[in-house]
């Protein structure tokens, strides 16, 4: 990934951010001296620029302990615990002491808040974060100002912006160069588009050759959700079922972890005023990346007019660059 090292004078601002952060990390700390709070860093700007490289340089190098996490799974452990917890005094503060013990340093990638259940207890989250000294070093999309921008109830989140701006430096990596248009990624995920609806039927055939299929509707989170078929590894749904269907981020999180491929047929296009349907899709493919699944989806349309126009844009974006970035690299031998 020795792409994303070009001459770039924003990305060597945000070196400059995330050295700031190092260096006062790891200063050796005098006896009797004031405990010195350090700020973590909120690296935010548009896809491709270069955020999780860098994020992970800074994390790979860091000689103090330290957890990283994609946004949505830290999230999904946050939410696991709470109902370990369920009656006890304090529980997001119980959390925080746990965290406390495994990582000084804290490395979230694409903070990006869309589920009220999160935005409700952001705050509280980080309030007891923060008071247990913990570093939080993350990349975002947006501003900290424009997270959760339009939900439901924000201003009970706008707490959540405060403590971030607060104990975090916030850098815009307003870099020109889209490093997704200089070199094919190498990575173990593999997203293949095939420019063809129907082709659902033979792709799951070819895929789950001598494997035992089930047709039976998978128990996700104590509910049923249909397929039109799946194996130990694969499993197959119709784009409707899974993201025209309301759906929680914690059960596209446990098909990521229980199946290595996931074929997607008749991927529709999403209209202008769809939210719900092009937040799910966009909370679906992060997830299926992050877990390093194999993502098959079939379409009658380009990647580019699926979602041509609508409020998430910005963040459908970075769907696009997932699912171009691998076009061209992951071809089916048909």
């Amino acid at each position: 990934m020795h792409q994303a090292l070009q001459i770039d004078e924003q990305q060597a601002l945000a070196v400059q951010q995330l050295q700031s952060v190092y260096e006062e990390l790891i200063k050796p700390k005098k006896w009797l001296a004031t405990k010195k709070i350090v700020k973590g860093l909120y690296l935010w700007g548009d896809v491709g620029r270069g955020k999780t490289y860098l994020m992970d340089l800074f994390y790979n190098h860091l000689p103090v302990a330290k957890s990283r996490y994609h946004f949505h799974q830290f999230m999904h452990h946050i939410h696991a615990e709470l109902s370990q917890l369920q009656g006890q005094s304090n529980p997001l503060v119980r959390i925080a002491k746990r965290l406390r013990k495994e990582a000084d340093v804290i490395c979230l990638d694409e903070f990006l808040v869309h589920e009220i259940g999160d935005a409700m207890i952001l705050a509280q989250l980080l309030k007891a974060l923060f008071s247990e000294g913990i570093v939080l070093v993350t990349t975002a999309n947006t501003s900290p100002e424009d997270l959760y921008a339009n939900g439901l109830q924000r201003g009970l989140f706008l707490p959540a912006i405060s403590l971030i701006k607060q104990h975090l430096r916030v850098f815009h990596l307003a870099s020109r160069i889209d490093y997704r248009r200089q070199h094919v990624i190498n990575t173990e995920n593999a997203l293949v588009w095939v420019m063809n609806p129907f082709q659902g039927q033979t792709l799951f055939d070819e895929l789950s050759k001598n494997a035992k299929v089930d047709y039976q509707a998978l128990m996700i989170n104590g509910r049923r959700i249909a397929h039109l078929g799946c194996s130990k590894q694969l499993v197959w749904f119709d784009f409707s079922s899974i993201c025209a269907i309301p759906r929680s981020q914690l059960d596209y999180l446990e098909i990521a972890q229980r199946f290595q491929t996931i074929l997607i047929s008749d991927v529709k296009v999403i209209g202008e005023y769809e939210d719900n349907l092009a937040r799910l899709f966009i909370h679906l493919i992060d997830i299926l990346y992050d877990a390093n699944c194999q993502v098959i989806l079939t379409a009658a349309q380009a990647i580019e007019d699926i979602y041509p126009k609508g409020r998430l844009n910005t963040e459908f974006e970075r769907t696009k660059s997932r699912l171009t970035a691998f076009k061209e690299k992951w071809l089916l031998n048909r």
